[in-house]
């Protein structure tokens, strides 16, 4: 495929985050919503939202399983039900992406300038992202 790329601003490929950039953050009541899902004791947002970002980099990383990620969140290991519906609100709530930002990648898939998606997220997560159509058709890969 033959790629062409803006010559007044001499760019010839762009490399997106997706967290924060194309993959909007999510609100209080999706934090809320996976808050009491997690049966949380004393249902308050920030202890949750502590307790989930403590471990996160790890799972980010691949070095700790759904189930084990979700252990050290609540404190004990949910059971596979739980875990699915865990996981599956988790991954809901980094799905939702900018309708200005995929406007500029559509633009610039338009001048075919190769775009990569860079994402640090649980392998869930990627696989999901993986599977959408603005990443099918604007990114020509993600890592």
């Amino acid at each position: 495929m033959t790629r062409t790329y803006d010559s007044r601003t001499g760019v010839k490929a762009l490399i997106l985050d997706y967290n924060g950039v194309a993959g909007l953050q999510p609100t209080t009541a999706m934090w809320t919503r996976l808050a009491d899902l997690a049966e949380w004791p004393d249902r308050h947002l920030r202890s949750f939202q502590d307790a989930f970002w403590a471990p996160r980099n790890a799972y980010d990383a691949g070095q700790l399983s759904d189930l084990a990620y979700w252990a050290k969140v609540l404190g004990h290991h949910p059971g596979p039900r739980w875990l699915r519906t865990l996981r599956d609100a988790d991954t809901a709530m980094w799905t939702h992406t900018d309708p200005h930002v995929l406007d500029i990648l559509h633009r610039a898939r338009a001048a075919r300038l190769p775009m990569v998606l860079l994402s640090n997220a649980p392998a869930h997560l990627s696989n999901v992202l993986d599977a959408t159509d603005w990443r099918r058709e604007l990114m020509d890969d993600a890592l």
